[in-house]
């Protein structure tokens, strides 16, 4: 990975529909943009920031997600997150986050990711959590 200049920003921006609120995640009538749907759009702005530092093969990992939620927003809204890197440590990198509607702010707070190589992390994955051989019973 290439070193990121600290300050660089990643964004997003979201025409959110009613598959981003509450409801459509489990709670029922909350028929506004959710918790769940900011932190995506926060963390696909922090990746986005990232990208054009990565080496061959390499991606990023959520590892660490510290927001308030602040207000609401209805599903039909234009969303914009941005992640502003603000610490790197190696592989290891601090962004504070914000979501907004336009002028009014959504969210906001910290957020942390590792950069990896997305094949060993992959294959670490999948031999960790491969099904066990079936047992033999004499």
């Amino acid at each position: 990975m290439q070193p990121i200049p600290i300050g660089t920003r990643g964004t997003r921006v979201v025409d959110t529909t009613p598959e981003h609120t509450a409801a459509s995640v489990g709670n029922p009538g909350v028929e506004v943009v959710g918790t769940a749907a900011l932190i995506v759009f926060f963390e696909d702005a922090s990746h986005n920031c990232l990208a054009p530092y990565f080496g061959k093969g390499e991606g990023s990992l959520g590892t660490v997600v510290n927001v308030e939620h602040l207000q609401a927003a209805v599903a039909g809204v234009t969303i914009t997150a941005t992640a502003e890197l603000i610490r790197m440590e190696g592989r290891k990198l601090d962004f504070a986050v914000e979501v907004r509607d336009g002028d009014r702010l959504l969210m906001q707070g910290k957020h942390s990711r590792v950069v990896v190589n997305l094949d060993q992390f992959l294959n670490t994955v999948n031999e960790n959590f491969a099904p066990s051989p079936p047992i033999e019973r004499a």
